[in-house]
């Protein structure tokens, strides 16, 4: 009897042990979300003049950026950032853009840990405001 019971110990303090591990190592930064580092905007030019320099960057981290591209009025089109290479914090994205002479450049948005919380951003430019 006494044998069973240290047996039977044994596999509950060994299971309880895997368990453990399993849980500690489903917070691991590789699997904070289902999609990793990167993330897509999608860009819709709404407004009646052509966007151009337009950029998205990390707030935090102006080295981590997008292409630089131009927009058409009523045109479309996708940029990517990959925070792969991001500091393990909180922050925010940015976007800037001229149009009709004008520069613009404003904050969108939140990842933390350095990873994104969405897959994709909509973002809809109008004439003097982002639809988000």
């Amino acid at each position: 009897m006494k044998k069973n019971t240290l047996s039977l110990l044994s596999i509950v303090l060994f299971s309880a042990f895997f368990f453990s591990c399993e849980c500690i190592d489903s917070l691991d930064d590789d699997n904070f979300n289902d999609f990793g580092s990167k993330i897509e905007f999608r860009l819709q030019n709404s407004g009646s003049g052509q966007l151009s320099k337009v950029m998205i960057f990390l707030a935090s981290e102006a080295s981590i950026t997008s292409a630089e591209i131009s927009l058409e009025p009523g045109s479309s089109t996708a940029l990517s950032l990959d925070l792969a290479s991001a500091a393990r914090v909180d922050g925010a994205y940015c976007i800037s853009y001229e149009n009709n002479g004008n520069a613009y450049e404003t904050s969108f948005g939140y990842y933390t840990n350095g990873y994104p919380l969405e897959e994709s951003i909509l973002l809809d430019i109008q004439d003097g405001e982002i639809i988000f």
